[in-house]
């Protein structure tokens, strides 16, 4: 997306399944948000795709900041990511870039959809990422991806 328009700067959402740190009941813990029972509660924290993210895409990393919002489910994650576009853009032009790189350039890791799934569908995915098509959205220069991992 980078290379295609341009991105001027971007926030990341990182929608993830409880993690095994995380209690299922309230308990003593250094972040008092993780210290909150997983099964019952949204947690806002910091998100570790993020340095990932970082690390793989350097010139972003200056660009690009997020969060992690912990929910209760077993399994599978998402981002949604945000981003400022410096050229103009559609969600028809971004899904086709995402099109072709899920068929090209990463067919081994990435794939896309248009059906309506949701995070169990995607369990034992052999994919690293799925962007839902579907749920590209443009206003201006400020466009959203979603993706399921």
């Amino acid at each position: 997306i980078d290379d295609a328009f341009g991105i001027d700067t971007a926030l990341m959402t990182e929608i993830h399944a409880v993690t095994a740190d995380q209690s299922v009941l309230d308990h003593a813990h250094r972040d008092l948000r993780r210290a909150r029972a997983s099964g019952q509660n949204i947690i806002p924290t910091t998100s570790s795709a993020l340095g990932a993210l970082k690390s793989v895409m350097p010139k972003m990393a200056d660009r690009i900041d997020g969060y992690s919002i912990r929910v209760p489910t077993i399994n599978v994650a998402a981002i949604d990511l945000t981003f400022i576009s410096q050229s103009h853009i559609t969600a028809h032009k971004i899904n086709e870039v995402l099109v072709k790189s899920a068929r090209h350039d990463y067919a081994e890791i990435m794939d896309v959809t248009d059906e309506p799934l949701v995070s169990s569908d995607f369990n034992h995915s052999p994919y690293s990422l799925v962007v839902d098509l579907n749920q590209t959205m443009v206003v201006g220069h400020q466009a959203k991806v979603f993706a399921w991992y």
